[in-house]
């Protein structure tokens, strides 16, 4: 005989069905683009890589194994502002990575203003804009980093002027579609991420100096990066479908 199944039962069968039916898919997870990228970094010190204890430990080289690897493609330029430039220096030097033709630019630019005065803040807005138009004009997508904290007290002019210096960098990526990487939040005061005096340098002739990243700072700013390379990966691939 077959089994007879009680109405409320039933009832609750369909109910479950209809639930199932009306939930709404899970959101796919964001993912790296499965293509090759030509990759280029325009940056100053911390993209030089001081003070990480070894090559394969900067940030940009954690940043591009991690970018290259779904699809492949190459670093094709790699771009550093003077030990004492200004990001004006950053646009006199930018045109040889605009010959490379990346599809990708990381840039970091920022923190040698935060230690210069008050008039060369004022000037860095300026020289920012004309250096984002310049990198857009190779149509390649743009991440631009924030500053990251570099040991600046709370209550110095180098803490404020660093706070300055992001406002207009994220005022001036909203503008022009470009994304951000917040640098600061995930550094600042996070001691842990200085290198200290008498550490081991992957540069020659130098150590950790209360400044610059350690290990675990690059590791920070990769992360930051990365998490904005996917979040303008998935804004470009929803753009492609309207």
């Amino acid at each position: 005989m077959r089994a007879r199944i009680a109405p409320i039962a039933l009832v609750a069968v369909a109910l479950l069905a209809l639930g199932l039916a009306a939930r709404p898919a899970a959101p796919a997870r964001a993912q790296a683009p499965r293509q090759p990228v030509r990759l280029a970094f325009l940056g100053d010190s911390l993209t030089y890589g001081l003070h990480a204890t070894s090559e394969e430990r900067m940030y940009r080289e954690l940043l591009a194994r991690r970018i290259l690897a779904p699809g492949g493609g190459a670093v094709v330029a790699t771009v550093f502002q003077d030990p004492f430039g200004l990001t004006d220096d950053a646009v006199r030097k930018v045109f040889p990575l605009i010959q490379a033709r990346p599809d990708l630019i990381i840039l970091e630019i920022g923190n040698h203003e935060v230690f210069a005065g008050p008039e060369e803040v004022a000037l860095f807005e300026q020289r920012y804009e004309m250096l984002l138009g310049y990198l857009q004009l190779t149509g390649a997508s743009v991440i631009a980093g924030t500053v990251a904290w570099l040991n600046y007290p709370p209550t110095s002019r180098e803490y404020r002027q660093a706070l300055q210096v992001n406002q207009s960098i994220r005022s001036l990526c909203a503008r022009r579609g470009i994304t951000v990487a917040d640098l600061w939040t995930p550094t600042v005061f996070r001691y842990e991420f200085l290198s200290q005096p008498g550490d081991p340098s992957v540069i020659e002739g130098q150590e950790g100096d209360l400044l610059h990243p350690n290990d675990a700072g690059h590791q920070a700013l990769a992360d930051a990066f990365w998490n904005a390379y996917l979040r303008d990966a998935a804004r470009r691939r929803l753009a492609s479908l309207r």
